[in-house]
């Protein structure tokens, strides 16, 4: 189940808030994780048992480790046996953030879980939370269940903190003001998934179609950039989605989306498009390895890679990512003196590059594509190019738009003004629009890797 399905919108949402509506506030805790484990059993049983053991992990482990603080080692012991629980989940049972349940092969159905990507970090994060004394334990299971399996962040994010909702997660309360920005915040993040991403996801395989031995350099180089265009909305997309129903549960989270055009260096495009990784990456692997400076960003970027997804196009993307960014460190001094302009091109083209390797769905067909990019297939003479941009002009144009920081800057300065007046027609244009175009045509099944 996610959060972009007609089922979800016309059914499921209805049917929980009804229930979470009816509940007293500290009952509502017990709601979410049942929401949670409902998302994670309709892929499979399997994937509810998972979420229910690396809940059980952290609510076992940060009690004990609470009891054992005096003793470092001991508690260190423990968080460790917590970290490896979570670490083989992820490992053996993640699946690309992007592969819905129907579209895995039933034969790998039993070894992939919904959310692993997303309830491990969570387990991970309260237990070392705990150990560094950042927060005491928790006793209510129902409290550590709801957190692990937040149920509006396990499609895609973002990832939280204990503490980000422990607050709220007592007693949360249902306001109206927040329910009516919540309704509208995760309609809009559903039109940036329906009606760009799953467009965007069409015209990508339309390219990758062609084959990566017979494209053109710039078919391949739109290939690319068409790539990742999407993939930045597949994740703003969830992503508003996800704060959006929190929202409607009366959990406010932190923003965790930056548009990435405009930056002036890959790394602060890549944490950019999904902070929330990127600090918890930061605080849980990168401070721990203080003093470790080349192992722990290589650690970093691996694991980023594989929350992505657990395949080696995934891992070559991430250290090509790593190389590019510890260049670009090595550089601060001269790519300084360069025009902002030049700068962005700059940063836009590294990370056109670095895509080009999930651009052929396959890694060996990923590699061939990055060959097709500098002009490996000097004999093509199709010329698509042109066809491509004009047939989906109307879906590039704003998407490229929306990937700058000028739509959330004209909001931020307008917005208070004319959004609150307009909400409710802005909200059933937004209903209508989704509801047709997920009616009108099969939704795009998204990239599997």
């Amino acid at each position: 189940m996610t959060l972009s399905g007609i089922f979800f919108l016309y059914f499921a949402l209805p049917v929980f808030m009804a229930v979470y509506a009816v509940c007293r506030p500290h009952r509502r805790a017990a709601v979410i994780a049942a929401g949670g484990v409902a998302v994670c059993a309709w892929g499979s049983l399997w994937g509810a048992l998972l979420l229910t053991l690396s809940a059980a992990a952290a609510y076992t482990g940060g009690i004990l480790i609470n009891n054992f603080k005096e003793k470092r080692g001991i508690s260190k012991l423990i968080l460790t046996v917590c970290c490896v629980i979570n670490g083989i989940i992820f490992l053996l049972f993640s699946r690309s953030l992007y592969s819905p349940p129907d579209m895995i092969p039933m034969s790998e159905k039993f070894f992939r879980a919904v959310g692993a990507s997303v309830y491990t970090l969570h387990s991970i994060s309260y237990c070392a939370d705990i150990f560094r004394g950042r927060y005491a334990a928790q006793i209510r299971f129902s409290e550590v269940f709801a957190f692990v399996g937040f149920m509006p962040c396990l499609n895609c994010g973002p990832i939280l903190r204990y503490d980000e909702i422990s607050e709220t997660l007592d007693a949360p309360k249902i306001r109206s003001d927040l329910l009516a920005d919540g309704i509208l915040l995760y309609l809009y993040g559903l039109s940036e998934k329906i009606i760009i991403a799953d467009r965007l996801a069409a015209l990508q395989e339309e390219i990758r179609s062609m084959g990566a031995e017979r494209v053109s350099a710039p078919t391949a180089w739109l290939g690319a950039a068409v790539f990742g265009a999407w993939f930045c909305f597949e994740l703003s997309g969830f992503f508003h989605m996800a704060r959006g129903f929190a929202l409607m549960l009366g959990f406010e989270l932190k923003k965790c989306y930056i548009p990435p055009l405009g930056s002036y260096e890959l790394k602060s495009c890549l944490t950019g498009i999904n902070p929330s990784l990127s600090e918890w990456l930061y605080d849980y692997i990168v401070l721990p390895l203080k003093g470790k400076a080349v192992p722990a960003a290589l650690a970093a970027a691996v694991a980023g890679g594989l929350w992505y997804g657990t395949s080696r196009s995934f891992l070559v993307w991430s250290v090509m990512a790593a190389a590019v960014i510890a260049l670009e460190t090595l550089l601060k001094k001269p790519l300084g003196y360069l025009p902002k302009v030049l700068r962005v091109m700059l940063v836009i083209s590294a990370a056109v590059i670095c895509g080009g390797v999930l651009s052929g769905g396959s890694y060996e067909e990923g590699i061939l594509w990055l060959g097709a990019m500098f002009g490996s297939n000097p004999t093509s003479t199709e010329n698509t190019t042109w066809y491509f941009l004009r047939s989906y002009a109307p879906t590039l144009i704003p998407a490229v738009l929306l990937l700058t920081p000028l739509p959330e800057k004209f909001t931020s300065r307008f917005g208070q003004q004319f959004i609150p007046a307009a909400r409710p027609a802005i909200i059933l244009a937004l209903l209508i629009l989704c509801t047709s175009f997920m009616l009108s045509e099969p939704q795009m099944a998204e990239f599997m890797f």
